[in-house]
Formats: structure tokens, C-alpha cells, sequence
């Protein structure tokens, strides 16, 4: 008996010996990936993207084909995130958990890429770099859809070049469903799409024929959605979309929330000029320079053409919007990768440490600063010293919703939420801008208030960075008709308060 379990000990003992230092590395980088995305997954609020999740999440399948019909997102992760939800809850963690998952799987996805295209080592280092990524655990630590898009773009990449590489029909299936996923997922998958066969037109028209045929069979298979994504489009909000306008400093700023803050920024721009440097003066005597280039040549493509659609497309529809480009964050970070390859094995131990103590830095400032808006917070204050009677008013009208979850939970299930906080809770939306509620909800637009304000009860006014029409805010039209009792501040993102003002 001790001589079998001796030997199966042995077995044991061999196995993890025959185990490459490589592969220990990878998978002591995906505990740190996971660990560095759990860390105070839960602590802030959700904010108005977030809740959105959270509220198609809960509703029942038939209450969420009615919420798809003015979703201008693809159906694929809300479908997945509405399963999710159903299965563990709506608490922030529950929620937020899926896209860490999601997080991860980008990192070992992102290491085979790297290692694919270039060798082992550039795929280590890309790992390492996207693990400690501020803006990738940002979003992996938010309740949407960017993380899940990156990891399915990741995918598609991959599957991609290894068909290019193989040429084997089993890749190019692969790519075909990936690609399909990609597609009812978001809809820059296009551009995806459009970053391949670009690329195969410029760099490898070898596979020209099953490229294309595999792009158009991956287009067609939206011929279910036509129809829907054409009502969607026609009915798109109109309103103001100037945030969404692309310019040069916006570009700069991206590229800089990309790298984690500024000193990083100017870090990888010195390493990257020093590098490409070294790497022109070295590119004639290396034996796969055709191979390099052709990958360089695809990361380049990968991170530019997005930007580029971005800024043809604002005259139709602006766009720009970091969020949406997150799938580009892989490209930049390969080629950073590539680049720090370059130097001298002792430059590039001494280069990764320091990108990692920034990259480290970074992410503790940013784990300490509130990024989303704090409704908890608001919500609590406002349960403690909200009386029987008063009025609540909100504006803008979509962060209802947000307050709602944390305010008067029992409302948040309800198709028509506003009228069930209207009865409950004289909670009332100013500049709702829309068909919102039943007959019998009273909601306040164009700053006709009516005999509200002059009516004897306290009045509360909650509001979050916009104002309603006539170039007055509600702050401004309300105190000429009652009397400041008292201000509070909370945090919110982007920069900005939430503020509540108490009027008698």
C-alpha cells in the first residue's frame, strides 16, 4: 500500500515537474488578473449604464422583449446577462462578477495571441500588461457589455490568424461562429470584420476567397435581426449627442486612459520610439521579418481603423466614445509588448518593472476614487430624512432608475416604475422627454410644474450635471418659489455631484 501510494506520488511529482516555467507564469498572471478585478468589485453604486442591465436582468422574458425594442445594443449580452441574473441576483457583485470572468478569459486569450504572432515571451509580457491595465479592470468591474465584447474580439483575432497560419477548415468554422457571436453582440463587430479583410487585401490575399466567403456567411446571419436593427436606427434618440463628438484631445485622452495616466502615457511613447528604433536598425537580419510585419501590420489596422470609422461616421451618427473602443486596447498593448521585446534582456526585466510599479500606482488611485455615481449613498440620506408627504423631484429623468434601486426597491420591478414611485413615494421626473408612465403619473416637463410648488410640502430636488429647458435649472426656477432649507453633495462620476437640494 505505501509502495502504491509512493508511486503515484511520483506520477504526481513528475507531471507538475514536466510543467513549463512558462505556463506557471501564465497561470500565476490569471490569479493576479482575478485578484485585481474582485477588489472592490462592489464598492461604488450602480450608475445609469449599470442599472440598465440590472433592470432588463430582473424583468420576466416577456417584459424584456419589450425593453429590446428600444435597445440600441445588440441582444447577445443582454440575453447572457439576463440568464446570469436570473442565477445569482442583482446585487452589485452578482452582476459585475460576469464581466470580471470575462476579464480574465482576455488576458489568456490576449497571451495566445502574443505568442502566436510573435513568440512565448511577447505573449507573457502582454498578459502582464493588460492584467494591471487600469481602464481593463475598470470595465471588468462594471455591469455592460465592453468586457464581453473584448474577449469575443480577442477570440476572433485569434481564430483568424490561425487560420491564416494552418489553413485548416476547423479554424475557419471557428472563425465563422466567433465572428457570428461578435456580430449579435455589438455592433462595431463590423469594423472587426472590416480590420480583417483589409488586411487580407493588403498583406495576404491567399486566403482572399474563404476569408471573404467566411465574412459574408457571418453578415448574413443577422438576416433575423434586419428588420429589428432598422426600427432601431430610425427611432434612435435625437437628442443632443455632442459628448459623443470625436476631436483630437478626446483621441489624446483616450490614448492616455488607455495607458492608465499621463506619466504612463509619455512612458510607452518614449519606449515605443526607442523600440521601433532599435528594431529598424536590427529588421534586415531577422530570419521571419516578413512575418513580423504582417503581424505589426494587422496590430496597427486593429487600433487605428476604428478611430477612423469613428470620425467618418460623425456625420451620420457621432460615435466616439472610449467604451466603445475598448476592443482596440489588445492592439496597443501587443504592439507595447512587441516593443519592450526589443530591448536587451536586462532592459526590458528593468522596463517591465517599472511599467508595472506605474501601472500598480495607477490602479491604486483609481480604486480609491469614486468613478460612478453614488446612489447608495443618496439613497440613504434621503431614506433617514425624506418625511411622509414631501415631494421628490429628479432630473435628468434616466437617473430615476438608479435611485430607484437603492430608494424604493419595490418599484424597481415594475414595468411602469415611475407611476408606482409617483403613488409610493411622490417621486416625480422632470424633462422626462418621453412616453414614459400611465395616465396617472405625474411627470413634469418644460418647467411646468403647475400648482406643485405652490402647494404647502417640502420639496426635494435631486439632480445629477443637466438642467431642463428654457436655459434654467430646476435649482434656479424652484428657489423663486420656496425657501433653501439645506444642500448636500455626493460624488458622482465623469467629475461631477449629485446634488440635493431641501426646499420648504
Amino acid at each position: 500500500m505505501k509502495q502504491l501510494k509512493r508511486s503515484k506520488s511520483n506520477k504526481s511529482t513528475k507531471f507538475l515537474s514536466q510543467i513549463k516555467k512558462s505556463t506557471w507564469i501564465i497561470i500565476a498572471i490569471l490569479f493576479l488578473a482575478g485578484i485585481v478585478r474582485i477588489i472592490n468589485i462592489s464598492k461604488e453604486s450602480y450608475w445609469v449604464d449599470e442599472i440598465l442591465t440590472v433592470r432588463q436582468g430582473q424583468a420576466t422574458l416577456s417584459t424584456l422583449s419589450l425593453y429590446l425594442k428600444g435597445e440600441m445594443h445588440m441582444p447577445l449580452y443582454i440575453y447572457l446577462s439576463w440568464a446570469w441574473i436570473h442565477a445569482f441576483g442583482t446585487l452589485e457583485f452578482a452582476t459585475r462578477i460576469f464581466s470580471a470572468i470575462f476579464g480574465v478569459l482576455c488576458v489568456y486569450i490576449i497571451y495566445l495571441i502574443g505568442k502566436k504572432m510573435f513568440n512565448e515571451r511577447i505573449g507573457v509580457y502582454a498578459a502582464l500588461l493588460l492584467t494591471l491595465s487600469p481602464i481593463a479592470i475598470y470595465y471588468s468591474q462594471e455591469a455592460r457589455l465592453y468586457s464581453m465584447f473584448m474577449f469575443i474580439v480577442l477570440l476572433s483575432f485569434y481564430m483568424f490568424i490561425k487560420y491564416l497560419e494552418k489553413g485548416e477548415r476547423k479554424y475557419l468554422i471557428w472563425y465563422i461562429i466567433i465572428n457570428i457571436l461578435m456580430l449579435y453582440t455589438d455592433i462595431f463587430a463590423f469594423v472587426v470584420l472590416g480590420i480583417h479583410a483589409l488586411y487580407i487585401l493588403i498583406r495576404n490575399r491567399n486566403r482572399l476567397k474563404e476569408i471573404f466567403v467566411a465574412l459574408t456567411i457571418s453578415v448574413l446571419s443577422l438576416i433575423p435581426m434586419i428588420m429589428t436593427i432598422i426600427l432601431q436606427y430610425s427611432n434612435f434618440d435625437k437628442s443632443d449627442k455632442s459628448w459623443l463628438l470625436p476631436s483630437f484631445g478626446k483621441i489624446i485622452l483616450m490614448l492616455i486612459h488607455y495607458c492608465g495616466n499621463i506619466m504612463l502615457f509619455i512612458t510607452f511613447l518614449i519606449i515605443s520610439i526607442i523600440g521601433i528604433v532599435i528594431y529598424t536598425r536590427h529588421v534586415k537580419n531577422q530570419s521571419n521579418k516578413k512575418n513580423i510585419i504582417n503581424n505589426l501590420t494587422l496590430l496597427i489596422i486593429w487600433a487605428i481603423i476604428p478611430i477612423i470609422t469613428v470620425l467618418i461616421l460623425v456625420v451620420i451618427q457621432p460615435l466616439f466614445n472610449e467604451r466603445y473602443l475598448l476592443f482596440t486596447l489588445p492592439a496597443y498593448i501587443l504592439i507595447i509588448a512587441f516593443v519592450i521585446s526589443q530591448f536587451k534582456i536586462k532592459y526590458q526585466n528593468i522596463l517591465l518593472i517599472l511599467i508595472l510599479i506605474l501601472s500598480t500606482c495607477a490602479l491604486v488611485i483609481q480604486y480609491q476614487t469614486t468613478n460612478k455615481d453614488n446612489w447608495r449613498g443618496t439613497a440613504q440620506f434621503l431614506k433617514d430624512n425624506v418625511k411622509e408627504g414631501d415631494y421628490l423631484l429628479i432630473t435628468p429623468y434616466y437617473h430615476q432608475e438608479s435611485l430607484t434601486y437603492y430608494y424604493n426597491p419595490q418599484c424597481f420591478k415594475e414595468i411602469f416604475m415611475e407611476h408606482c414611485n409617483f403613488v409610493t413615494k411622490n417621486i416625480i421626473t422632470i424633462n422626462i422627454g418621453q412616453n414614459c408612465c400611465n395616465k396617472d403619473t405625474l411627470v413634469v416637463d418644460n418647467n411646468k410644474f403647475g400648482d406643485l410648488l405652490a402647494k404647502d410640502r417640502k420639496v426635494w430636488l435631486i439632480q445629477n450635471r443637466e438642467w431642463i429647458n428654457n436655459n434654467a435649472t430646476p435649482y434656479n426656477y424652484i428657489n423663486t418659489q420656496k425657501k433653501l432649507i439645506s444642500k448636500h453633495i455626493f460624488d458622482a462620476g465623469f467629475g461631477s455631484k449629485i446634488e440635493v437640494y431641501e426646499f420648504e
